[in-house]
């Protein structure tokens, strides 16, 4: 439910199975259900930039010590992800997926807009427009957790 390490735990699943298995690119997939507080992970820059993401989800930019204004979950420096640090970039050139709650994108677009002095259902309709690539849009964690499950998937509660 908070932004970060949902994607620590998905990088160092999908690095255990290569350490038992070998290499599992195309084999294996990891469905990630960002949900609740984490629902921010799933924005692109352009969100970040034009609305309070980082004092909203208290995310700092490691750049700047500064409320982040950019997704810093995007991409990490080649020293942290050798590290074990997750990224959005990393995750999905492996495969990943990554499923965005619906309700929980609500629940933020009705905080932004009241910092914003905008109408909520034009903050929300600009956040469905802003998932990162390849992102999918689901009515709610609830929902895409079940979906996923009856896919096949394990649950994992990060």
């Amino acid at each position: 439910p908070m932004p970060g390490s949902v994607l620590d735990l998905a990088t160092r699943y999908y690095k255990n199975i290569d350490t038992v298995y070998g290499p599992s690119a195309g084999r294996v997939c990891v469905v990630l259900n960002l949900r609740t507080r984490s629902v921010s992970t799933g924005l692109a820059d352009a969100i970040w930039k034009k609305y309070p993401l980082g004092e909203d989800v208290k995310v700092t930019d490691p750049d700047t010590s500064a409320p982040a204004r950019r997704n810093v979950d995007m991409r990490v420096s080649a020293e942290k992800a050798a590290q074990g640090y997750g990224s959005l970039e990393n995750l999905q050139a492996r495969g990943a997926i990554f499923l965005i709650c619906d309700f929980a994108l609500e629940h933020l677009s009705n905080r932004l807009a009241t910092a914003a002095g905008a109408k909520a259902d034009d903050v929300h309709a600009e956040l469905r427009g802003n998932l990162v690539r390849g992102a999918v849009l689901v009515p709610s964690g609830i929902f895409g957790s079940l979906e996923a499950q009856n896919a096949g998937c394990a649950f994992f509660p990060g």
